[in-house]
């Protein structure tokens, strides 16, 4: 399913828009040339050599300077040398760019290790992934060679997502070719399928129906209030949850306590203003207006109301209504800085 909001390559950034797969591609040119500016003032760490650096980090997330060697936590000003490992925790993701421009999106529970990353274009790049799952993207096709414990992938293309668990490995491909092997042999893979081995099996292809359903926990879900201090003080402990959920990509975990809370009238605008989130991010735009609007009618005077309905208006090319929803929203809440800075995003569009 594609979706209505991309998270962008640089630092959380959303862009949202009905057309995403042209901003998404927009907002990973316009990371990347972030990421590269951090990287040449990183250059200087005790790192050699320098190949990537976080742009995103939810939860927690660690990371391993050579192997054997002691965890420590990531932050965004952690660096990444050749032959370091990367591992997130549970409801937790990151987002890494490397030195040869591509994007490394991480999900909950995933091991990988940098093992060669170069920047030439003619040369391939290795990496390990050990269990978990990672989302690529880059803007132009790159050589770039993944093992896991049971399939291995030679890639040349620019959006894929490979998940390994003590099953089975499997890679599915939405741009550009893949040649999925192992011991057992291989199998080419293109656009719009999969391919998968177990233990001792040889690579099977398939073709998939809806291949980016496989990357749904990489999607960005914008928070419309805040799951810490003063401001969710008076937020239930269920909404609080699912809006961790969310932020960490778990819409399938958000959705039963969403509905829960609608059905009985427990923070029933929030509840909307939530789903209404999900249904922009999931291209569902009518029923994000429809959900915006009764968040709005249930919560008249609620901030996070009014940010929820602020993307969806935006997600249906009605910025100056979603200017001036954000203008009523910091009128009614001057202390939500949530909705300032939303407001200030609403009026660098215009």
């Amino acid at each position: 399913m594609v979706s209505g909001i991309e998270l962008s390559a640089f630092a959380g950034r959303i862009f949202p828009s009905p057309t995403p797969r042209l901003f998404a591609k927009t907002n990973v040119v316009f990371g990347l040339a972030l990421a590269g500016l951090l990287l040449s003032g990183q250059a200087s760490a005790d790192c050699a050599p320098l190949v990537g650096n976080f742009v995103d980090i939810h939860g927690e997330v660690e990371t391993q300077i050579e192997d054997g060697g002691a965890w420590s936590d990531a932050t965004l000003e952690t660096v990444l040398c050749e032959g370091s490992s990367i591992r997130v925790g549970a409801q937790s993701r990151a987002a890494v760019t490397l030195i040869n421009d591509a994007v490394l999106r991480l999900d909950e529970n995933t091991t990988m290790r940098l093992v060669d990353i170069t920047e030439e274009e003619e040369e391939r790049s290795f990496l390990d992934i050990i269990k978990g799952a990672l989302h690529s993207f880059s803007r132009k096709p790159k050589k770039l060679s993944i093992n896991s414990p049971y399939l291995n992938g030679s890639i040349e293309g620019t959006e894929f997502v490979f998940r390994v668990t003590d099953e089975q490995s499997e890679i599915t491909v939405f741009e550009g070719t893949v040649v999925a092997s192992n011991d057992q042999g291989s199998v080419p893979v293109s656009g719009g399928e999969a391919a998968s081995a177990s233990e001792g099996e040889a690579p099977q292809a398939r073709t998939v129906v809806q291949p980016r359903d496989a990357a749904q926990w990489s999607l960005f879900y914008p928070p419309v209030f805040a799951t810490g201090g003063e401001q969710a003080t008076d937020v239930s402990s269920s909404l609080r949850q699912a809006a961790a959920d969310l932020a960490a990509g778990r819409v399938d975990q958000a959705r039963p306590k969403l509905d829960r809370a609608i059905a009985a009238d427990t923070d029933a605008g929030l509840a909307y203003a939530l789903r209404a989130v999900i249904n922009v991010v999931q291209n569902q735009l009518e029923a994000a207006l429809a959900d915006a609007n009764q968040a709005i009618t249930l919560s008249p005077d609620g901030a996070a109301a009014h940010v929820a309905l602020s993307y969806a208006q935006q997600a249906n090319f009605q910025i100056n209504a979603a200017r001036d929803t954000l203008l009523r929203a910091v009128d009614k809440q001057p202390e939500d800085a949530l909705a300032w800075a939303r407001l200030a995003e609403l009026q660098l569009m215009l």
